[in-house]
């Protein structure tokens, strides 16, 4: 019998590690102001690059790492395109923001 631990502490590694694989890029990302369209085109790389990954290790039973590592960083790349959205719609807002407050402000001087 491979599998003689219970459900809940086979799945403890599983969660922890894909929660650390999670926090980490936005973790990073925060230690640097604005440019959120960037973030969110890295992170679309990294997702890309996690999937990608996890889907050759388990396809081709390469077993580089655990078949719970692979799973986890595909759970984390699965949970990061929340943050992935968040930058695209913070960059495109901000944006759109920018634009209009430059608008106002040449509106502003042509009237004196």
């Amino acid at each position: 019998m491979r599998w003689s631990i219970p459900l809940p502490l086979r799945l403890l590694p599983l969660i922890s590690s894909s929660v650390a694989a999670f926090l980490t890029p936005p973790l990073i990302f925060s230690l640097f102001a604005g440019h959120n369209t960037p973030k969110g085109a890295a992170l679309l790389i990294i997702i890309a690059l996690m999937q990608l990954y996890a889907l050759q290790d388990i396809a081709t039973k390469a077993h580089v790492v655990p078949l719970e590592w692979a799973l986890s960083i595909s759970l984390a790349g699965i949970a990061l395109t929340i943050p992935m959205i968040y930058y695209f719609i913070r960059g495109g807002l901000d944006s759109i923001y920018g634009k209009l407050s430059d608008s106002d402000i040449h509106e502003d001087s042509e009237e004196f």
